[in-house]
């Protein structure tokens, strides 16, 4: 377990009812999905969306640009080596198109949602998870050079995993609104959801991470949350 992993999972143990976002990620496909929906899940990397949602839909398909990656996939049987701008696949060939933690990376959001739009069938849904641009962790990273990511993620978070540039071009629900609606997208549902863990190093940095959850719980404050999670259907 990396210590990103560790200290999520000690704060999960004092606030019971707290969910991790790719949980509740996993919560909103399956809300909108059965063993009809095909899936395209663009950005898939080693991972899939898990095995529940894997098993119960019709037909999943991964697509990603980072071959090696695509490679260790382990999880979902149909993949893909494709850019998410350019996607190998007919008009209308999907309905449910996940991004997650895909968004951040984009250089240009507006192609790869032209896509989207031209291959989900009418009624088809883009969902997203994404790091949220009005959060303090937001600004920290896009402060940092792209080259001194993988370093510092290795040496702070003893992660080891795959390290990719962030452009944070559409990492606000305003952003999102405006680009996905010249493609006939309408805004479903959005959540905002807190993450202590990204900020916390150790025991000091832990307790300051809880304690600005605590201020974004408020009011007005709760935009700043880390985590937007959208989803968007076609007309």
């Amino acid at each position: 377990m990396n210590r990103q992993a560790e200290f999520r999972s000690r704060y999960r143990a004092g606030h019971p009812s707290w969910r991790d976002s790719s949980s509740l990620f996993r919560q909103l496909l399956g809300s909108v999905s059965d063993s009809t929906t095909r899936v395209l899940d663009v950005g898939c990397g080693r991972r899939g969306l898990g095995s529940h949602l894997i098993d119960s839909t019709g037909l999943v398909v991964g697509a990603d640009s980072d071959v090696p990656a695509l490679a260790g996939n382990v999880e979902i049987k149909r993949l893909v080596a494709a850019f998410a701008e350019n996607l190998p696949f007919a008009d209308n060939s999907f309905d449910l198109m996940p991004l997650r933690f895909v968004v951040e990376h984009l250089p240009d959001p507006d192609r790869v949602f032209a896509e989207a739009a031209r291959v989900l069938a009418p009624g088809g849904r883009i969902a997203i998870l994404t790091p949220n641009s009005h959060n303090p962790v937001t600004w920290v990273i896009r402060g940092i050079p792209n080259r001194y990511h993988h370093r510092l993620s290795s040496r702070f978070f003893g992660r080891n995993g795959d390290t990719y540039p962030v452009q944070y071009k559409a990492n606000s629900l305003p952003k999102l609104d405006r680009l996905l609606a010249p493609h006939g997208f309408e805004r479903e549902s959005v959540m905002l959801n807190g993450d202590p863990s990204y900020l916390s190093f150790g025991r000091f940095s832990f307790a300051a991470s809880r304690a600005l959850e605590r201020v974004l719980a408020t009011g007005p404050l709760r935009a700043g949350r880390v985590h937007l999670l959208a989803l968007y259907r076609k007309a």
